[in-house]
């Protein structure tokens, strides 16, 4: 190769390297905020890569004919080219660039290494900023049902039902019987049955006295008034009222014994009847059997027995009461006022009805509490 050929040859290889290293410098100083990432990725680009490679094969080359050119005694061409590399230098529009063996330098600033090691890592930065709250996760399924747990303590009992109110026209009103009076005086307000004795003024031991008083009810010959009997309490309480008996009324009278024949009558004549209300505590219903002078069966109480009694046959009809079997009477109220009467009752029957009746018999009766 003649020495022109080899002086274009070197020439064309310093402009390759010379253009190329100019533009990454121009690009680092740029982009300095960005330069040890673009450092690192020139390194490890192809771009790089090719320059190096280019370099590498050209400057072997050369120096292989440089070394046949100084084997051969041609020192004066070399200088040649070295004076015309000056040359180039001095008239190019470009700054001079020189090189060492991993870095370039040149008169913009730059000294900057490109193929030395690794260096240590550096400092870890500061924490970033919290990612934004994701979105809530679906609903879990529901789990199967567990175990039956166990019986709990029984609850304290309730209260007897005194307070309960009804609907309609006693709305707001009770609906608990009176309260009794015991024989010792204290109230009995566990409630139970109440009853009428009829004919006496106390109450069986199995019961509470509410109150005592006297039978009353219409005259025995007056078609109107009540039918009812009723156990008037000794002591009154008056609300509205007009003095002296008004005709357009419904008069009430005491009820008087009538002996009528009949032996536990026989020594009451003309007397007026008392009658006392009691409370069967504990005890919720009530039976008056007629005809039978025992209860229906060992669950129920007995309060007690006695006789039936009603109006004449040829009086207007009344109630029908069971007068005590061993009856009493007001003190001092022997009158014979014919007021209210009542006389025993009896079956009648033809022998072929009777049945276990007896024709004419009086019918007894109890009264009884469950």
């Amino acid at each position: 190769m003649d020495v022109e050929s080899k002086i274009l040859l070197l020439m064309t290889y310093f402009s390759v390297v010379q253009y190329s290293q100019q533009d990454l410098v121009n690009n680092s100083l740029k982009n300095e905020a960005s330069l040890p990432r673009r450092r690192e990725e020139d390194m490890q680009g192809s771009k790089y890569n090719g320059i190096q490679h280019q370099k590498t094969s050209i400057g072997i080359q050369i120096s292989e004919e440089l070394e046949i050119t100084n084997e051969e005694g041609e020192g004066v061409e070399n200088d040649r080219i070295e004076g015309a590399l000056h040359d180039r230098n001095r008239r190019g529009a470009r700054k001079p660039i020189h090189y060492t063996d991993n870095s370039i330098s040149s008169n913009y600033g730059s000294n900057d290494c490109f193929l030395c090691p690794i260096g240590p890592p550096g400092v870890s930065g500061s924490p970033g900023r919290d990612g934004y709250i994701g979105s809530p996760g679906r609903n879990g399924l529901d789990g199967i049902p567990g175990q039956q747990g166990e019986p709990g303590n029984p609850g304290t009992p309730g209260r007897d039902g005194r307070d309960a109110v009804m609907s309609g026209p006693c709305v707001g009103k009770s609906t608990a019987p009176p309260q009794a009076a015991t024989p010792s005086g204290r109230s009995q307000s566990s409630g139970g049955a109440v009853y009428t004795r009829w004919g006496r003024t106390t109450c069986p031991s199995s019961s509470h006295l509410v109150y005592e008083g006297f039978v009353a009810g219409s005259h025995y010959n007056n078609k109107g008034g009540t039918a009812d009997m009723l156990c008037l309490p000794n002591v009154p309480q008056y609300d509205a009222k007009v003095a002296g008996r008004q005709d357009p009324r419904s008069p009430l009278f005491k009820m008087e014994y009538l002996n009528a024949g009949f032996p536990p009558l026989a020594e009451l004549r003309n007397h007026d009847a008392p009658c006392a209300v009691c409370m069967a505590p504990a005890r919720h219903t009530k039976l008056m059997v007629p005809a039978r002078n025992t209860c229906p069966t060992a669950d129920w109480t007995m309060e007690y027995t006695g006789y039936l009694l009603a109006a004449k046959k040829n009086w207007f009809r009344t109630q029908t009461i069971c007068l005590d079997g061993s009856p009493e009477t007001i003190d001092e109220s022997e009158s014979d006022n014919n007021g209210a009467q009542m006389l025993p009752v009896e079956y009648w029957c033809d022998n072929s009805q009777c049945h276990a009746y007896q024709d004419g018999y009086e019918l007894t009766c109890a009264v009884c509490t469950i």
